[in-house]
């Protein structure tokens, strides 16, 4: 069953569409992911992969984040990129964004952790394959793995 719902956005003249969120998704080089712990809001600056319409992120199997998240799984997961200052008739900034929201979930199935770590490896190291899998195995027992499956979804853009 495809849960998947849009993300309502004010500015309708800057929606993009699912296909052009997705590959901000996959082109963007780092992202923010945001939790609540016990009220309080807290956002982590990490690096991921969107792949299979999830984002998957690498962990310490410890720490704020890793607490937060056992209690609270429900996050939200944005990105900017192509980020310009500029002054046309006014102030303002050309940009493209995404973000999603869903619940975070541990993986724990081997095999799908590996996977995910290979993709991580390609998508920031693509001419480094070649010895991704020998530290991916190296690493595997001490890695978190999330996913967050992608139940909303937006996107906005701002170009020239």
């Amino acid at each position: 069953m495809n849960t998947f719902s849009q993300i309502p956005i004010r500015r309708k003249d800057r929606e993009i569409s699912r296909e052009d969120t997705e590959r901000i998704l996959r082109e963007a080089e780092y992202g923010t992911l945001a939790m609540c712990d016990d009220g309080e809001p807290y956002a982590v600056p990490v690096s991921f992969v969107f792949w299979q319409n999830a984002v998957w992120i690498h962990s310490a199997q410890a720490g704020r984040k890793i607490r937060i998240l056992e209690k609270s799984p429900r996050v939200h997961f944005s990105v900017a990129q192509n980020v310009q200052a500029v002054f046309t008739k006014h102030f303002t900034s050309f940009y493209e964004s995404a973000m999603i929201s869903g619940k975070a979930v541990f993986v724990t199935d081997e095999n799908e952790k590996r996977a995910a770590l290979r993709e991580l490896c390609r998508k920031y190291l693509p001419e480094r394959m070649d010895v991704a899998g020998e530290h991916i195995s190296r690493s595997l027992a001490a890695t978190a793995i999330l996913k967050i499956p992608a139940e909303t979804l937006a996107g906005k853009a701002q170009r020239p």
